[in-house]
């Protein structure tokens, strides 16, 4: 008995479909899936925070700084522990706006401006895969942060001054007051306070 045609039309068409499948299936690329989540969950998290010091001249009456913005960014290593990414100190207050993310290749990006009533203004956009190394553009200047991570911001002549310090703060804590430590090291009170042992 004869195979209908349309059996053999059929039968024809599911042996060339399992052709062209057989044909990708053997041109298809290795899955790169494993390697992009591993990727993913070697990403350090992190985070913003800003904090402001008022009154500074009631403790040191020879400071040229009375009222103080510390604006910073840190991330997290694989244990959870927070390390700095950047501090910046500044010597004016205003409305502060900053974020972070994680980026495509395992880097943390931060991002942020302060801003005061009367128009002095600092903006940022950093960058570390570690908390050691990277780079941060503060108005403009880029800074590598192997080579510190504290920042001076002062508003003089009608311009911002930024000073990097290349400061260990391993020891001062994200976690903590830390102002009070950073304004109580000699440098940044030279530096940023104008003060001098003679002076305080």
């Amino acid at each position: 008995m004869p195979i209908p045609r349309s059996t053999i039309a059929t039968f024809s068409s599911g042996l060339l479909l399992l052709g062209l499948l057989g044909v990708a299936g053997c041109n298809r690329k290795p899955n790169s899936a494993p390697t992009a989540q591993v990727a993913a969950s070697q990403q350090w998290g992190g985070g913003v925070g800003t904090v402001t010091r008022n009154n500074v001249k009631n403790e040191y009456p020879n400071a040229k700084v009375d009222n103080i913005t510390a604006c910073h960014g840190v991330v997290n290593d694989i244990k959870g522990d927070e390390h700095w990414a950047f501090v910046i100190l500044t010597d004016f207050q205003g409305s502060c706006n900053q974020g972070t993310s994680a980026s495509h290749n395992g880097t943390r990006s931060y991002e942020g401006i302060l801003q005061s009533d009367d128009g002095r203004k600092v903006e940022w956009q950093g960058e570390t895969a570690d908390g050691k190394t990277g780079q941060i553009i503060i108005n403009g200047s880029v800074y590598d942060l192997s080579k510190g991570l504290l920042f001076l911001a002062s508003f003089e002549n009608g311009k911002t001054r930024v000073q990097q310090l290349d400061h260990n703060l391993a020891d001062v804590s994200p976690k903590t007051e830390f102002m009070e430590t950073l304004l109580a090291d000699d440098v940044v009170k030279q530096r940023f306070l104008g003060l001098t042992a003679e002076s305080e």
